[in-house]
């Protein structure tokens, strides 16, 4: 209080035109606070039917995301579809893939999960424990299928074991999927509005790797809210030139963060004492 008072002293003095001013400025910054809930307010029952509501909203979209791509996936598995329906329905899985509850960017972790419950089910002795594994392994697939890292791990263990499926179909689903994310041939990725999009960070190894690339270095931006660009610098081993990749990585950035925001307000506030 104390130093408030003497703040507005040193306003006093200066006059009345810088007076209004710095009521201006309190003003501001007090609807400005007003739009960033405090821990008393998560706390008090308005801010908890605040939060509910927006909890309730992501689960439910969610739910509704699950329920067309699990419709999408059954067409996908059952191996009865057209050539070209292979990739309809890919990209027909990949648009709700990122609104599921179970997305997942890092591609290179769900590689390691896949391979882990591939090496459970190759190791077990006991056949229930083995078909259990198994059963974790496609329903894991079934879930990332929309992965080009994962779905390239699961083909070339279903070309070492049947066990993993059918090589043939998922040779199908290897190309559908890799149709998806070079359907505009035309973008390089030299400027931001020329960018790859991407649904997962794995596409963006994907894209580097099948122009031969050498990664150099990468930052990430965000130059309007909610609009995210990976920025690869990199170099070409055949002509040794260096250069910029952009790839919007929105989709992965937007979806991980509707997590984030579900998971923290779904823990039970805790009082401090």
């Amino acid at each position: 209080m104390r130093v408030c008072n003497s703040i507005y002293s040193e306003l006093v003095k200066i006059g009345y035109v810088m007076m209004y001013a710095m009521r201006s400025f309190l003003i501001f910054s007090f609807l400005f606070l007003l739009t960033v809930p405090s821990t008393s307010f998560a706390q008090s029952g308005e801010g908890k039917d605040m939060y509910s509501r927006r909890s309730s909203s992501i689960i439910r979209s969610m739910k509704q995301a699950e329920q067309q791509y699990d419709g999408f996936w059954k067409d996908l598995n059952q191996g009865r579809l057209d050539e070209g329906d292979y990739y309809l329905t890919m990209v027909s899985l990949k648009s709700y893939y990122q609104h599921t509850s179970f997305y997942e960017a890092d591609s290179d972790k769900l590689v390691d999960q896949l391979m882990q419950y591939a090496f459970k089910y190759d190791t077990q002795e006991d056949p229930l424990e083995a078909n259990k594994a198994l059963y974790e392994y496609n329903d894991f697939l079934r879930k990332h299928i929309t992965d080009i890292q994962v779905l390239y791990m699961a083909y070339n263990l279903s070309r070492q074991d049947a066990s993993f499926g059918n090589s043939m179909h998922m040779e199908k689903l290897v190309k559908a999927l890799e149709q998806t994310i070079f359907t505009n041939r035309e973008s390089r990725g030299f400027r931001p509005e020329d960018a790859h999009i991407v649904s997962n960070y794995g596409e963006e190894k994907f894209i580097l790797q099948s122009q031969g690339l050498e990664i150099l270095e990468k930052e990430t931006y965000e130059p309007n809210i909610g609009i995210f660009y990976s920025v690869y610098d990199v170099r070409d081993p055949k002509t040794d030139e260096e250069y910029k990749i952009f790839m919007d990585s929105s989709i992965p950035h937007n979806a991980m963060e509707k997590k984030a925001i579900l998971e923290k307000e779904s823990k039970p506030i805790v009082p401090k004492l």
